[in-house]
């Protein structure tokens, strides 16, 4: 039972590796995935959160902290000619009126090269010259935010115990080598308790569902709340971490998933036949239909025309949904320049639907355009000669927004997304799945 007692001790190691950058370590977690269900009680873990100190935002909003960076960036401007030793390379600052129409941008500031590395391995898989692998675009995104102190090997090998598990599954059951059956059992490993025998310590070893976080869900305060490391280290995540480790475990299967975005939700797609789709909340463990989506209230019909909500997203597609991630990540570490933009741009190139992408280039202009008009304020007004290129800076902002609401997108309050999200119904969750098994005569 060798590899059973590789399971055993799958979270025993921290996904954190040895670097140079001070940051916080996980400690080793005293609970394992699979627990003795002879032991009674429950043990407490010791892990701790992915907290670094440049995430705190003070109890702001995003908005209000977003805002007070750019005021900052103001200031700091200003001052570009006296600090010129500490902030060394500055681009995009020569104009006649001395107004800066660019983000500063400095890519010697530590940390950054880590981000342009992660961008060059994003753009080798999207022009398909390396392989594709949502695998290696979460942990692109992930390292890059962690400044390369991640271990993928510890990654990989925590994400294969996974997968033994699940071929456990599948050989245990007498499953058929299919899509769907696979499907079928990776959904089990995230809704279901899930029993394990060990021969040699003649007992059941059991792996328990991953938990929905309710807690900072959006990652407004932490935004390592969202990672599908934080997920694979405590076992509880939502629903942006969920649906990519579904994605993940399905792409060491060797089977076919597909991502899928709803209004501020991203959740699973599976085929059950040739024609036929079954939707999956990873968040709560239910089998959903296309109704109880449109359900919410939010999608209007052009969001499904413009194939912005419900549709399925190619694998490039969820790359770059992850490439977009790692630039929200950027902003929140480095604020907007230049790279921030170029990696929104890259990932709409390969989905130019993406309502997440769309928005941040909305953002990124609407950010900019406040950057100028502060500077020019400062100095009495719009300087003579300058005026379209403040008015580009307007048309972007407004171009990207007015889209946005031309395809489809319509915002959806918080309180209505998690009634939303809390209004499956079990019942028919259970009866789905029971029809899948029946169909595949599982045990």
């Amino acid at each position: 039972m060798k590899k059973i007692q590789l399971i055993i001790i799958l979270l025993a190691s921290s996904l954190i590796g040895h670097g140079q950058i001070n940051i916080p370590i996980i400690k080793t977690p005293q609970v394992a995935t699979f627990q003795n269900y002879s032991n009674t009680g429950t043990q407490q873990t010791n892990n701790q959160n992915f907290i670094p100190n440049y995430n705190q935002n003070n109890g702001m909003t995003r908005t209000e902290y977003n805002n007070q960076l750019i005021m900052q960036e103001v200031k700091y401007h200003q001052r570009l000619q006296e600090l010129n030793k500490i902030f060394n390379g500055v681009e995009n600052i020569n104009n006649s009126s001395g107004i800066n129409y660019y983000f500063p941008s400095n890519p010697n500031i530590p940390g950054k090269i880590h981000y342009l590395n992660a961008y060059n391995e994003f753009q080798k898989m999207l022009k398909s010259e390396d392989e594709l692998s949502i695998k290696k675009a979460v942990f692109l995104t992930e390292n890059a935010y962690y400044e390369n102190t991640l271990s993928y090997e510890k990654m990989e090998y925590i994400i294969g115990n996974i997968k033994f598990l699940c071929d456990y599954q599948m050989k245990n059951n007498n499953l058929p080598n299919s899509d769907l059956a696979k499907n079928l059992v990776i959904y089990q490993i995230f809704a279901d308790t899930v029993g394990l025998w060990d021969e040699s310590q003649k007992q059941m070893l059991y792996h328990y569902p991953f938990k929905y976080d309710f807690k900072d869900y959006r990652g407004d305060t932490i935004w390592e709340n969202q990672f599908v490391t934080k997920l694979l280290m405590t076992e509880s995540g939502q629903c942006h971490s969920m649906p990519l480790l579904y994605l993940i475990i399905a792409e060491e299967m060797e089977t076919q998933a597909w991502l899928a975005y709803s209004p501020k939700h991203t959740y699973i797609k599976f085929k059950t036949g040739q024609n036929t789709w079954q939707n999956f909340e990873t968040t709560n463990g239910m089998l959903t239909s296309d109704a109880f989506v449109i359900q919410s209230g939010y999608i209007k019909s052009e969001a499904i025309v413009n194939k912005v909500y419900m549709d399925t997203l190619s694998k490039k597609q969820t790359i770059a949904h992850c490439l977009l991630d790692m630039a929200k990540g950027y902003e929140l570490k480095y604020g907007y320049d230049n790279f921030y933009l170029q990696s929104v741009e890259l990932a709409l190139e390969y989905h130019p639907n993406n309502v997440v992408g769309l928005m941040m280039k909305s953002n990124y202009y609407n950010a900019l355009w406040y950057y100028v008009k502060t500077q020019q304020d400062n100095l009495g007004g719009i300087p003579e000669g300058e005026l379209e290129k403040t008015k580009e800076i307007y048309i972007n902002a407004k171009g990207s927004y007015d889209y946005v609401q031309e395809i489809g997108y319509a915002d959806m309050p918080e309180e209505a997304y998690i009634k939303w999200l809390q209004s499956v119904n079990k019942e028919k969750s259970n009866n789905k799945y029971n029809t899948i098994k029946q169909a595949l005569k599982v045990k």
